[in-house]
């Protein structure tokens, strides 16, 4: 499955959140309906308690997003 972080994501979403990231967000857009938790290195689709594992790109995109560094728009895969 494909993950387009989009700008909108990025303006929108809450540095430091679990829920309300911009991964959160673009996930969630793929999940509709579904609580999605981006934590550790994945996320949780919390209402169906499933885990799924983040590639690296996701990763440094996330700590990069935190720290209140810079960030483009990308997709991934799961």
């Amino acid at each position: 499955m494909k993950i387009n972080v989009t700008q909108e994501h990025i303006l929108k979403g809450e540095r430091k959140s679990f829920t309300k990231c911009a991964l959160a967000l673009a996930i969630a857009d793929c999940f509709p309906g579904d609580e999605i938790k981006v934590h550790g290195d994945g996320f949780t689709i919390m209402n169906k308690c499933e885990f799924y594992s983040l590639p690296k790109d996701a990763l440094v995109f996330e700590i990069a997003f935190d720290g209140g560094c810079k960030v483009e728009p990308f997709e991934f895969e799961i």
